[in-house]
């Protein structure tokens, strides 16, 4: 059984493709056409680092990545010029919200659509989807980028995550790798 993260770019283009070639990315085209992107509400390249909370989902969407972080508030490092969440409809808004994995929150860990605290002005702090099954989790920021402690801001608040108390390196970031692993068993 296989499992995939899509990140940034790579998932710009499959909600594209997901709209111009439904019949190829069948698997993806329920979550990804209503997932829309456009340019931030800056109109231009945004480079900072967010922060991101992990959600509770239902357990027919739940990410295999992120199953061990839910209620953890990470920083994270945002870097593109494209990414705001536009949906064709309230519904279809509405629908995607049990596939949402992560959400742009502010200090206080309330979601936020307010720049810079949302870098691309996603509607209800979208930040990240998991398609149902839970095995195809896209997000927009770069998880990859802030693998080592030293690349973080500031030291997070994690719940159940890996942030390690005996001297690793390892940002909570990496509990989704590790929780992909547990998934293949």
């Amino acid at each position: 059984m296989s499992f995939r993260v899509i990140l940034c770019i790579i998932f710009e283009l499959f909600a594209s493709f997901s709209v111009s070639f439904p019949p190829l990315f069948r698997p993806f085209s329920s979550l990804f056409a209503l997932f829309l992107t456009h340019f931030h509400r800056s109109d231009q390249f945004e480079a900072r680092f967010v922060t991101l909370r992990l959600e509770s989902q239902p357990s027919a969407h739940a990410s295999v990545f992120f199953s061990s972080m839910a209620g953890s508030r990470i920083p994270i490092a945002a870097s593109h010029g494209e990414g705001r969440a536009l949906f064709a409809s309230p519904e279809d808004e509405a629908a995607c919200q049990d596939h949402v994995a992560a959400r742009f929150v502010d200090n206080s860990g309330a979601v936020t659509q307010h720049f810079p605290l949302n870098s691309n002005g996603s509607p209800r702090g979208v930040a990240s989807v998991t398609a149902a099954g839970g095995r195809v989790t896209a997000i927009m920021p770069h998880p990859e980028r802030v693998l080592r402690m030293g690349n973080m801001p500031y030291r997070p608040e994690v719940k159940g995550g890996v942030l390690a108390e005996d001297g690793s390196d390892e940002s909570p970031w990496m509990a989704m790798f590790y929780s992909a692993r547990r998934w293949v068993g």
